[in-house]
């Protein structure tokens, strides 16, 4: 729901587009009417503060969200290990602590993947900062969160550990066999000389 009302308020307050489009040819240093000649270009905004307070609203209200339900989670976890009414085994004990473990860190490491780049983006947006070689890297960050979040996730839990492991484990030996099976169809021949 958010992520629909991410720019809401920018579209509040819409410019001019003739006049900014001016202003737009005053900022940039090259010459920019041969590249929107015949094209339609909508400028949402020239001020960087509007769609950096949105920016920045909307991710301590998901932060917020965040940690509110991690920590009632937590608090109930911990409350249901402590109540004697509901006593389990050591063992389930056990598990339930690894569960946790493996939750919380399950969500901190995409989350500290994702909200370092986007600390930066904000920073340099609001100290008027460019630095392309930073920009691709923050770029790489973000696309990289997907599979880091899929890697914590297979490394973490024990089940699906095994699995991913057992099956890479099955393609080397497969074609290890393969291999073996080329091999001993390789005639060799010895010639004796005398």
């Amino acid at each position: 729901m958010t992520t629909l009302l991410y720019f809401v308020p920018a579209f509040f307050e819409l410019p001019n587009q003739d006049k900014v489009f001016m202003d737009l040819k005053k900022i940039l240093p090259c010459n920019i009417q041969q590249f929107y000649d015949n094209r339609k270009v909508f400028i949402l905004t020239l001020d960087s503060a509007t769609p950096l307070y949105c920016v920045f609203f909307f991710n301590l209200f998901t932060l917020g969200q965040c940690l509110i339900f991690f920590t009632t989670t937590l608090i109930k976890l911990i409350r249901q290990s402590r109540n004697k009414a509901l006593a389990a085994s050591q063992r389930t004990l056990k598990m339930r602590r690894k569960l946790v473990m493996a939750i919380v860190i399950q969500t901190l490491c995409p989350c500290i993947l994702i909200s370092i780049p986007m600390e930066y983006l904000i920073t340099s947006t609001y100290l008027n900062h460019y630095d392309q070689s930073l920009n691709r890297l923050v770029m790489i960050f973000f696309a990289l969160h997907g599979i880091f979040a899929t890697l914590t996730m297979v490394f973490i839990h024990q089940p699906y550990r095994e699995t991913t492991l057992g099956s890479v484990y099955w393609i080397f030996r497969w074609t290890r066999k393969a291999r073996k099976v080329d091999d001993s169809k390789k005639i060799s021949s010895v010639v004796v000389t005398m």
